[in-house]
């Protein structure tokens, strides 16, 4: 193969050169720049375990429902996962406190993502179906008004305060609380009164069949039992520092997905007897509640596993706060899918590889805890810095969100960081700008 080469005038010849040589001089001047910074942290995040879900319901819907688009399969996965939860209620759960088939369900993602193609999917095979047992009358396990049976089925609700959960509680135990936007419950559970009322109900509700409930105005009677789950979704920019003090943020199950390449139709998925197969599964819980137990195999591998996570350096140390009951409740769901007395060793490893894919998650979404504006934002900066180094004022304001804050909160933040030898500042004569980093480990400490 003959080498290109490109005739030029001497004069253009030695022009060129000369830019050629001050691009790698610069170069070298800016890779000698960046070792004066921390190496950037690798990420935490990791692709969701799909294949754990091989061989069962919730795997086919999945399977189904992606045939001719890009959406993420874990959004149709976990929709479906807690849109049964809630429908079976209280008639499955496990052997350990705080295992039962309910969960809290946040889908974090841009607009056109599949959000909301993957609830309406797992919400409409849920509502009814023209069959029952003996294929007669139509009936359904998830509706607006009382379900068609006495001990299992849902309630779709969308509660934004105490008395609408009280409310609907009063008609139906089982509820599926499905807000518009994740954000704007966030909003109101901020609001003192009546937000921290139903953000201390959500929090109770998470492991408990009988929450606390409030009294107020007269009102002697409330509901004796609420189930309640959660399926919501959210923009990233909305959630960007959110605190976790609360506590609900280590209810939830987040998921995230990578940008998605949007098809031009979506088709309608193929589900044969999928629905039928899926409602025989529900039906028996209508007439007995179904208890699996965990092997001493399966208990000593979560044991293992959740010590190991111990070990294991996490911005905020709160990562991993509940997840080893949100094992157990993963675990609960494989057995029951595999028609398992019990949770195995082998079907407890399935459920840790969802649980490591969701400690990714965590550490990737939130920031370490914080008590004012600028120390928030300040950990806004840190995050940004350990995932890419040597950033311009600029590139770190829109890495942030700055906007959001406005140009005082962020430059008492930086100049803060930056004062206090946590972030070190240099010239940079490539780009004739300042860029920012955090320092070797070592040379923080000497600060």
């Amino acid at each position: 193969m003959k080498e290109f080469s490109i005739n030029m005038p001497g004069g253009a010849k030695q022009l060129f050169n000369a830019f050629e040589a001050e691009a790698k001089r610069l170069a070298a001047e800016e890779a000698k720049l960046l070792g004066e910074f921390a190496a950037p942290e690798e990420s935490t995040s990791q692709s969701y375990p799909v294949e754990v879900w091989d061989g069962t319901l919730y795997g086919e819907f999945a399977d189904r429902c992606t045939q001719d688009n890009n959406i993420a399969p874990e959004l149709f996965i976990e929709s479906l996962k807690t849109i049964v939860g809630s429908i079976v209620g209280d008639r499955l759960y496990g052997d350990h406190k705080g295992v039962n088939a309910r969960q809290y369900t946040v889908l974090v993602a841009p607009p056109q993502s599949g959000k909301d193609v993957a609830v309406d999917a797992a919400r409409d095979i849920c509502i009814a179906a023209e069959f029952d047992s003996d294929g007669g009358a139509s009936q359904g396990f998830l509706t607006n008004g009382v379900p068609d049976f006495k001990h299992i089925g849902a309630r779709i609700c969308n509660c934004a305060s105490e008395n609408a959960v009280i409310t609907h509680a009063a008609k139906w135990k089982n509820l599926l609380n499905r807000p518009t936007e994740f954000g704007s419950l966030l909003d109101k559970s901020g609001i003192a009164g009546a937000g921290q009322a139903l953000l201390e109900l959500m929090l109770g509700a998470w492991d408990s069949t009988m929450p606390v409930l409030s009294t107020a105005k007269n009102r002697e009677d409330v509901p004796a039992k609420v189930l309640f789950s959660l399926l919501t979704s959210i923009q990233p920019d909305r959630l960007s520092g959110m605190q976790v003090s609360s506590g609900l943020y280590s209810r939830i199950i987040w998921v995230t997905t990578p940008p998605l390449d949007v098809v031009a139709s979506l088709m309608e998925p193929d589900f044969g007897d999928f629905q039928k197969r899926l409602f025989a599964k529900l039906l028996p819980l209508e007439k007995f509640s179904l208890k699996i137990t965990t092997s001493y195999d399966a208990r000593v591998v979560l044991r293992l596993w959740f010590d190991s996570i111990k070990e294991r350096t996490f911005e905020d140390d709160q990562v991993r706060t509940r997840i080893n009951t949100i094992t157990h409740r993963n675990a609960l769901h494989l057995a029951w899918l595999l028609n398992s007395p019990e949770v195995t060793a082998e079907i407890m490893c399935k459920a840790i590889h969802i649980s490591n894919w969701q400690l990714g998650v965590r550490a990737e979404l939130f920031l370490k805890e914080t008590n004012n504006p600028v120390a928030c934002f300040q950990q806004k900066i840190l995050k940004a810095l350990r995932k890419k180094p040597a950033l311009t004022r600029r590139q770190i304001y829109r890495a942030t969100h700055a906007y959001e804050v406005g140009t005082v909160i962020f430059e008492q933040a930086l100049n803060g960081l930056v004062k206090a030898r946590e972030v070190k500042e240099l010239p940079n004569a490539r780009r004739n700008s300042t860029i920012f980093g955090i320092p070797p480990k070592g040379e923080q400490d000497n600060g």
